[in-house]
């Protein structure tokens, strides 16, 4: 879309990012800002980049703040990730400018949606005033889904903070006995978090 070079970086064999060959990559294009799209659970392996390794990095190479440009995808596990324990936390305390979760992943909406969260600098510069519905408007196309948020907020009223520990309690609780079971059958397991 924005015809722009993209960089893969490397992963380590837990999914998330090989912040060695991230340092490699930075420091032979110094001269470009970086746009970063750090993963929180990979969709193969659930790994969840470490962010404040990715920040490290990135300063270590000498980008300053206004040099990169930080998305973290939280498509599935960004809804799980608050209610782990050890788990580098997303916030926008921290140098990041967007985060998206899927609605109908971990949260269990009927219909594809999310949420995308921008700090509202960038929210400015894209954002156009659309005369038929009197208000301004930052999506690409100019339009949205009014229902998937009705949804989306059913979701999330009718489980509740505790409903949704409860059910991130138990995604943990079976992917400890699936790795015990495949441990047991000698398939090596990475175990990525705690609660």
């Amino acid at each position: 879309m924005y015809r722009m070079k993209c960089i893969q970086i490397e992963t380590l064999v837990s999914g998330e990012i090989d912040c060695v060959n991230l340092k490699a990559n930075l420091l032979q294009n110094k001269d470009k800002p970086a746009i970063m799209n750090i993963t929180i659970g990979t969709t193969v392996k659930g790994g969840v980049d470490d962010l404040d390794l990715v920040i490290q990095t990135l300063e270590e190479c000498g980008f300053p703040r206004n040099r990169f440009y930080i998305h973290c995808d939280g498509a599935l596990f960004g809804g799980m990730l608050p209610f782990l324990h050890q788990a580098s936390q997303v916030t926008f305390k921290k140098p990041i400018d967007s985060v998206t979760i899927s609605g109908h992943k971990f949260v269990g909406c009927p219909m594809p949606c999310g949420v995308q969260m921008v700090r509202k600098d960038h929210i400015k510069v894209v954002s156009r005033d659309v005369e038929y519905i009197a208000s301004r408007d930052v999506t690409i196309m100019g339009s949205r889904n009014g229902l998937t948020p009705v949804f989306l907020w059913h979701a999330l009223s009718r489980k509740g903070y505790n409903g949704l520990k409860k059910e991130v309690e138990k995604c943990v609780q079976n992917a400890r006995y699936l790795k015990d079971r495949l441990s047991e059958v000698g398939v090596g397991v990475v175990s990525l978090c705690e609660i």
